[in-house]
């Protein structure tokens, strides 16, 4: 039985003033939340957090306190209300004196936390304000495009993310001991998770061999599988739009954040906007050379200056 301090703990924790980014894959949510906690004199967190960077993809991974990490990476996203969500963290042992004082200093910290999440339907997502970057047109391509570089992990990684967070069933044309055992012959650690998907989820079967599936280029990737299975821009658009109107928060026009160095400067009380927004579009350049360098010509209209 877990000691009733540490539950008292974990709820004033939860309570406490916090603040959600929510983002499709792509679109820059983890560089961007850490980026306005590095600039904001509200939104402190950038010297509390750790950020994790691939040069090689312009990949940023933020590493919040173990708890956070937990609710945002690794909790199904209809985990319901409160009492489920503590349940959840107990069980899954995060839920210790070590952990929640990392957490509570974690707070102290940094004003107002700005967590980055890829969904908000649990209960606890509701009571806070929440803000969501949208993409439309050539902005949605840009995110998906980045998406299918960028996002890669390992087997196990995939199947605990469509499993426990997705909730998805594993239907497609290959097993995933037919995958494991190809990874290994190869000495492969990781892929693109739109190689996982492609080969073991069902309505993103490929109809090709595991090792055809494995050597598809990013291009092949996006413009034959990626595009059949994930929802449209305005399906999300409205989610949005609902959650956004009901408990709080803003809609964030991605190309304006690229666009309009004040955009988020007004939005997120940061007074040096010229320093923040260089390192914005810096990551977006970034971000073009690296579509370009896989055969993506189509997105250098998007280049600034």
């Amino acid at each position: 039985m877990t000691d009733p301090t540490l539950l008292l703990r974990l709820n004033a924790l939860l309570d406490r003033p916090q603040e959600y980014l929510v983002y499709s894959g792509g679109e820059g949510g983890e560089y961007i939340s850490h980026r306005i906690g590095q600039y904001s004199s509200k939104y402190r967190h950038g010297g509390a957090t750790k950020l994790n960077y691939n040069a090689q993809t312009n990949r940023s991974l933020v590493v919040y306190p173990e708890i956070y990490q937990h609710i945002v990476n690794r909790l199904p996203f209809d985990v319901g209300d409160r009492t489920a969500l503590v349940d959840m963290l107990v069980s899954a042992g995060v839920v210790t004196d070590q952990n929640l004082s990392h957490a509570e200093e974690f707070f102290d910290l940094s004003g107002v936390p700005l967590f980055r999440m890829h969904r908000v339907a649990a209960e606890h997502f509701q009571q806070h304000p929440t803000h969501f970057l949208i993409t439309f047109g050539l902005w949605r391509a840009y995110a998906r495009v980045l998406t299918v570089i960028k996002v890669r992990g390992t087997l196990d990684q995939f199947l605990e993310h469509v499993l426990v967070r997705w909730n998805l069933d594993l239907e497609g044309d290959h097993s995933v001991d037919e995958v494991r055992d190809y990874m290994t012959l190869q000495g492969l650690t990781e892929t693109s998770f739109m190689v996982y998907r492609a080969l073991i989820i069902k309505k993103l079967a490929t109809s090709l061999g595991v090792a055809e599936t494995f050597a598809l280029t990013a291009g092949d990737l996006y413009h034959d599988y990626f595009d059949q299975v994930f929802p449209e821009a305005q399906s999300v658009f409205m989610n949005y739009v609902s959650h956004a109107g009901r408990y709080g928060g803003r809609l964030l026009d991605l190309s304006r954040v690229v666009n309009e160095p004040r955009y988020l400067a007004d939005q997120f009380d940061i007074e040096d906007f010229q320093g923040f927004h260089q390192g914005i579009v810096a990551w977006h350049h970034a971000n073009l050379d690296l579509m370009l360098a896989h055969g993506f010509t189509e997105f250098e209209t998007l280049r600034i200056g």
